[in-house]
Protein backbone atom coordinates (compact mmCIF):
# COMPACT_ATOMS: atom_id res chain seq x y z
CA UNK A 1 0.00 0.00 0.00
CA UNK A 2 2.73 2.49 0.96
CA UNK A 3 4.64 1.50 -2.17
CA UNK A 4 1.64 2.36 -4.33
CA UNK A 5 1.01 5.59 -2.48
CA UNK A 6 4.57 6.82 -2.96
CA UNK A 7 4.47 5.88 -6.64
CA UNK A 8 1.17 7.62 -7.31
CA UNK A 9 2.06 10.77 -5.38
CA UNK A 10 5.61 10.88 -6.81
CA UNK A 11 7.22 14.26 -6.13
CA UNK A 12 4.50 15.33 -3.69
CA UNK A 13 5.52 12.39 -1.50
CA UNK A 14 8.86 14.06 -0.72
CA UNK A 15 7.29 16.09 2.08
CA UNK A 16 6.26 12.82 3.80
CA UNK A 17 9.54 11.03 3.14
CA UNK A 18 11.04 11.65 6.59
CA UNK A 19 7.94 10.22 8.28
CA UNK A 20 8.28 6.81 6.65
CA UNK A 21 11.89 6.13 5.68
CA UNK A 22 13.41 5.85 9.19
CA UNK A 23 10.86 3.24 10.26
CA UNK A 24 11.21 1.25 7.05
CA UNK A 25 14.99 1.19 7.40
CA UNK A 26 14.65 0.03 11.01
CA UNK A 27 12.35 -2.82 9.96
CA UNK A 28 14.69 -3.79 7.13
CA UNK A 29 17.76 -3.79 9.36
CA UNK A 30 16.28 -5.39 12.47
CA UNK A 31 13.81 -8.03 11.30
CA UNK A 32 15.32 -11.52 11.65
CA UNK A 33 15.66 -13.97 8.75
CA UNK A 34 14.25 -16.94 10.67
CA UNK A 35 10.71 -17.49 9.35
CA UNK A 36 8.96 -17.18 6.02
CA UNK A 37 6.80 -14.40 7.48
CA UNK A 38 9.86 -12.43 8.53
CA UNK A 39 11.38 -12.84 5.08
CA UNK A 40 8.12 -11.66 3.48
CA UNK A 41 8.02 -8.64 5.81
CA UNK A 42 11.61 -7.76 4.92
CA UNK A 43 10.84 -8.18 1.19
CA UNK A 44 7.79 -5.91 1.45
CA UNK A 45 9.83 -3.35 3.34
CA UNK A 46 12.61 -3.39 0.74
CA UNK A 47 10.02 -2.99 -2.01
CA UNK A 48 8.46 0.00 -0.22
CA UNK A 49 11.88 1.59 0.31
CA UNK A 50 12.66 1.18 -3.39
CA UNK A 51 9.36 2.76 -4.42
CA UNK A 52 9.80 5.65 -2.03
CA UNK A 53 13.34 6.33 -3.20
CA UNK A 54 12.13 6.22 -6.79
CA UNK A 55 9.32 8.65 -6.01
CA UNK A 56 11.74 11.28 -4.70
CA UNK A 57 14.54 10.71 -7.21
CA UNK A 58 14.18 14.26 -8.49
CA UNK A 59 14.96 15.54 -4.98
CA UNK A 60 18.41 14.05 -4.23
CA UNK A 61 18.84 16.28 -1.19
CA UNK A 62 15.94 14.42 0.42
CA UNK A 63 17.09 10.88 -0.23
CA UNK A 64 20.78 10.74 -1.11
CA UNK A 65 22.13 9.58 2.26
CA UNK A 66 19.39 6.98 2.68
CA UNK A 67 19.84 5.71 -0.88
CA UNK A 68 23.53 5.15 -0.28
CA UNK A 69 22.94 3.42 3.05
CA UNK A 70 20.21 1.16 1.67
CA UNK A 71 22.19 0.32 -1.48
CA UNK A 72 25.27 -0.59 0.55
CA UNK A 73 23.23 -2.80 2.87
CA UNK A 74 21.40 -4.55 0.03
CA UNK A 75 24.59 -5.23 -1.93
CA UNK A 76 26.24 -6.66 1.17
CA UNK A 77 23.14 -8.76 1.92
CA UNK A 78 22.86 -10.00 -1.65
CA UNK A 79 26.48 -11.15 -1.87
CA UNK A 80 26.59 -12.51 1.69
CA UNK A 81 25.06 -15.85 0.71
CA UNK A 82 22.58 -15.31 3.54
CA UNK A 83 19.67 -15.52 1.10
CA UNK A 84 18.70 -18.70 -0.70
CA UNK A 85 17.11 -18.72 -4.15
CA UNK A 86 13.61 -19.20 -2.73
CA UNK A 87 13.88 -16.16 -0.45
CA UNK A 88 11.40 -13.50 -1.59
CA UNK A 89 13.98 -10.83 -0.82
CA UNK A 90 16.18 -11.94 -3.74
CA UNK A 91 13.74 -10.87 -6.44
CA UNK A 92 12.76 -7.70 -4.59
CA UNK A 93 16.41 -6.66 -4.20
CA UNK A 94 17.02 -7.26 -7.90
CA UNK A 95 13.92 -5.24 -8.82
CA UNK A 96 14.89 -2.45 -6.43
CA UNK A 97 18.27 -2.07 -8.08
CA UNK A 98 16.85 -2.14 -11.58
Amino acid sequence: MLSNLSTVLAEVFAEHYSKFMPGLKTIMLSTPFDTASQKELRASCIEAIGCILESVRERPEVMQADAREVAKYLVELFISKRLDEADPQVLVIQNTFS
